[in-house]
């Protein structure tokens, strides 16, 4: 009796020690741990302080509700600054839509300087518009259109910031964020009825995929390269200056990677631009032989009469301005942007060369 009750005490007692001991490891951790971490803690605060903050970027979805909500103020409140608007598009499409409208020169089949093309992609949304949504006042298919433009301008925009914070640089987004948004030339033109509006929304589309570099060469240089191509045939010609520094980036990037290599990659750059601009034209064809009643392709009429003067072209019809005056519109349009754009340009030169 005694003796199993001692074995039994015996046992209590090494229990006890057991749980002394491992009670005396975990307090050494916890204390191990704690010295470690003021030890640590010095050293990030230092890290944190000396390491510089990114840049704040708004996401995707909050660029498009901020520029949506100043081109529908636009849309709702901002004059037509072209007569151009009134009478080139707004007549059209009016004709188009509801069988009635005004007929300028360009119009003419004698000329057709015009590409009703153009115009049948607006038809389509004026159609759904008027019929599909039930818009019975011409009014509201007039402002629905004009939001409508302003939704699709502050999607491109939310697009081409993002991009650039991305691709780029998040401090250079947040400065083209902040001059997208008070330009007095962006108000006007993101809700205009003009193909250099198209031509702009579509080209900055075209130069956020151009700064890409995620995913395959091919589709990335695609999307850019149609979208350049859309900007240029369907909405203004002259818009292709826009694809020059991609394509001198590419030109670069090929010289840069051999001569086999190169030569591949500039024939299927090639091969991209030439196939989607030749679906585009043929396309374009179609309509505007249709409504001109002969064959004809409306935006190589315009640059061979207002360029090469074909036709009794000339670009004195309705007056020509000095040199100067891309940057006196550039300062009315940009104000404080075009001179920091323009102090840039050494800054750039300096930093690359």
């Amino acid at each position: 009796m005694h003796r199993r009750q001692g074995v039994k005490q015996e046992r209590g007692e090494r229990r006890s020690a057991r749980q002394e001991r491992k009670a005396a490891k975990r307090e050494h951790i916890e204390q191990a741990k704690t010295s470690a971490l003021a030890q640590h803690q010095p050293a990030a605060a230092a890290a944190s302080t000396s390491r510089p903050s990114s840049p704040y970027v708004p996401s995707l979805g909050l660029l498009f509700r901020i520029f949506s909500l100043i081109r529908i103020t636009a849309a709702l409140s901002a004059p037509m600054q072209d007569c151009d608007e009134v009478f080139n598009y707004w007549e059209p499409l009016h004709m188009l839509q509801f069988g009635t409208g005004k007929q300028t020169w360009e119009y003419a089949p004698q000329f057709a300087l015009r590409s009703y093309a153009f115009l049948k992609i607006y038809q389509a949304l004026a159609w759904l518009l008027h019929v599909g949504a039930g818009f019975g006042s011409k009014t509201q298919v007039f402002y629905a259109i004009r939001i409508a433009q302003g939704l699709a301008c502050a999607g491109c925009e939310a697009v081409f910031v993002r991009s650039i914070a991305e691709q780029v640089d998040r401090r250079i987004a947040m400065y083209t964020a902040v001059a997208l948004f008070g330009l007095a030339g962006m108000y006007h033109q993101g809700v205009a009825l003009l193909p250099s509006s198209f031509a702009m929304c579509v080209g900055m589309l075209g130069s956020a995929a151009a700064m890409g570099r995620k995913g395959r060469w091919v589709p990335r240089v695609a999307g850019a390269l149609a979208a350049f191509v859309v900007a240029s045939a369907v909405g203004w010609p002259y818009a292709a200056v826009v694809a020059v520094p991609f394509g001198l980036e590419q030109l670069a990037d090929a010289v840069g990677s051999g001569v086999r290599q190169g030569a591949r990659r500039l024939a299927v750059l090639l091969g991209l631009a030439l196939g989607f601009l030749a679906a585009l034209l043929l396309a374009m064809y179609v309509v505007d032989s249709h409504y001109y009643g002969r064959l004809v392709v409306a935006v190589w009429n315009q640059i061979a009469y207002n360029v090469l003067r074909r036709g009794g072209g000339d670009s004195t019809l309705y007056g020509t301005e000095p040199w100067y005056f891309y940057l006196q519109n550039g300062l009315l349009n940009g104000n404080v942007v075009m001179l920091l754009a323009l102090a840039a340009l050494p800054l750039w030169a300096m930093h690359y060369f």
